[in-house]
């Protein structure tokens, strides 16, 4: 399902003016009143904006698929291991 789709469904169509990748500046635009953002369930970032509130969607239609790869025959470091362990530990804990 196409993002169009996913907002014909929830019955609007968004009127687009920008769109980023950069979270940090994204919410300085709705923080100073210029729209509205989707993001990331464990975002942080709000905490600092006075103007921002962060609202649960409830009954998403859609979902984001996150994977992690790695070579299991070479060896890594600690900074690594410690990562891929982090990421494993927080991806599960989001799915619940």
């Amino acid at each position: 399902m196409t993002e169009n789709q996913l907002f014909e469904s929830a019955g609007f169509k968004p009127n687009i003016a920008f769109e980023g990748e950069d979270l940090s500046i994204i919410l300085q635009l709705v923080n100073e009143g210029k729209g509205i953002s989707f993001i990331f369930k464990y975002s942080f970032l709000d905490q600092y904006l006075d103007n921002v509130k962060i609202l649960k969607i409830s009954n998403p239609d859609c979902f984001q698929t996150v994977g992690i790869a790695w070579n299991k025959k070479r060896k890594s470091s600690f900074v690594v291991n410690s990562f891929r362990d982090f990421a494993i530990s927080f991806l599960k804990d989001s799915t619940e």
